[in-house]
């Protein structure tokens, strides 16, 4: 499969649907370019279509694949239904920085200035606004806050609110049920794997990647993934949960071992920063995109036996 992108913008963000036939990728806009947001199929890597749009921060397919949501630089998330590719809704939310999808419920996750979890009805179940930072220091897409549900889509984890602690909290109750040490002060991404054994986080404040075992909140990869260390550009589990890969700002990809960090496959694939990756729905192929626009695909099949 290869993909020519019409937009040569920076490439922002991507996501592949839960079935695994669709690929969205999300650009900037700098030269005024509208379309913005393009959708191409998969198996052939022909062009499916696209959506006239702003400068787009995130994307994400809901868990049937037929709906795709997705948030511009100006406050704005809008869901599309895929079959007709027509706009379904728009919900205006200071400072988005980040929309996902649940795996298990039609629910979606809202981060950034505020943490907000939607229905299938896009009406509000959860919401978190208590910040003791100020948004206004916030850089371009380094918002306070980052959030991932867990516990099959019953919880929500949030970090980033200017003290190292992980808050969770019951979505239906919206009441906190537990604090864990070691959370950051400042949050760029949060992703859990698939079958929900870690989360990783590429931390502002400290400059860093780390890693949690999921079910007991304590550290994993301690010697790999700590402080020392510089942050990603960008990150995402393999389909398996046995592998993650991160892209620096320099280009560099590296592909490691979920139990022991070993790297399997490394490559300077990109002459610039890697702002996303993401898998197919096999695991064969990482799909990588950067800022000088460039998509990239690669097979990774004899890395991951």
């Amino acid at each position: 499969m290869k993909i020519e992108l019409k937009n040569k913008q920076p490439i922002e963000c991507m996501a592949i649907s839960p079935d695994g036939k669709l690929l969205a990728v999300g650009q900037s806009d700098n030269l005024g370019h509208k379309l913005c947001l393009s959708i191409w199929d998969t198996a052939s890597g022909k062009y499916v279509g696209g959506i006239e749009s702003g400068y787009v921060v995130s994307v994400s397919f809901n868990r049937n694949s037929d709906t795709l949501a997705y948030s511009t630089n100006n406050n704005t998330v809008v869901i599309v239904d895929l079959k007709f590719l027509k706009f379904k809704k728009t919900i205006q939310m200071p400072g988005i920085n980040k929309v996902c999808y649940a795996r298990s419920k039609d629910l979606l996750l809202i981060s950034g200035d505020v943490v907000v979890v939607m229905d299938e009805a896009y009406k509000e179940l959860f919401s978190y606004f208590d910040y003791k930072s100020q948004p206004e220091r916030a850089a371009e897409n380094q918002f306070p806050s980052v959030a991932v549900s867990c516990d099959n889509d019953k919880s929500v984890i949030i970090t980033g609110n200017e003290e190292r602690k992980f808050f969770k909290f019951d979505i239906l109750s919206g009441q906190q049920t537990a604090t864990f040490p070691g959370g950051i002060e400042r949050g760029v991404h949060m992703v859990t794997d698939e079958t929900e054994q870690y989360l990783f986080l590429i931390s502002l404040f400290p400059d860093t990647d780390l890693l949690w075992e999921l079910k007991t909140m304590k550290r994993a990869l301690t010697k790999h993934l700590n402080e020392k260390h510089r942050g990603a550009s960008a990150v995402s589990f393999h389909p398996s949960s046995r592998f993650f890969v991160t892209g620096t700002a320099a280009g560099h990809i590296f592909l490691k071992n979920i139990k022991n960090a070993d790297v399997v496959f490394k490559e300077w694939l990109h002459k610039k920063r890697v702002n996303a990756l993401v898998f197919s729905k096999d695991g064969k192929q990482l799909i990588s995109g950067d800022s000088g626009g460039k998509l990239l695909i690669t097979d990774i099949s004899e890395y991951i036996k």
